[in-house]
């Protein structure tokens, strides 16, 4: 009997228990409790949130720990001024993600900025990048805005 479930991988930006990424895990264990979605969570290191997912999907992990998420190296990160660590896992994150061939990706905050552009175009899976700073989004990635809904 073949699994009729639909496919949703969840790409974190940290592995810690943050903001983005603890409204994005009560989004989670919600669909987890539905039981109609089979969920893929990449992580780009082991943390408390690991722990958290226990249950809800397969954990896998995608690279080392991003680079400090305090408020200060995030400003320095959104303004080019910090290299943001989480770019060079985006090849990393591309072969997961083309290995389990899912139904959606969904990426977590404007940190994951390079991983979106990496994703765009190279494959067409639908993507849907939860950010607030969009117009941020577009200028680090290049991605055309008339293609974003």
């Amino acid at each position: 009997m073949s699994d009729s479930r639909k496919s949703i991988v969840f790409v974190f930006h940290n592995s810690g228990l943050t903001g983005a990424s603890i409204v994005l895990l009560r989004y989670i264990r919600f669909l987890s409790a539905e039981k109609r979605y089979t969920l893929t969570i990449l992580l780009p290191g082991k943390g408390k949130l690991e722990t958290a997912l226990h249950g809800t999907g397969e954990v896998l992990f995608y690279g080392a720990a991003s680079s400090s998420k305090t408020f200060v190296s995030r400003v320095l990160i959104k303004t080019g001024m910090k290299q943001n660590r989480v770019h060079d896992n985006s090849e990393r994150v591309l072969e997961i993600v083309e290995r389990i061939k899912p139904d959606l990706v969904y990426l977590n905050t404007v940190v994951c900025a390079d991983i979106a552009r990496r994703l765009v175009g190279a494959i067409k899976i639908p993507i849907v990048w939860h950010i607030h700073e969009l117009e941020l989004g577009i200028q680090l990635t290049g991605i055309n805005p008339d293609g974003i809904i």
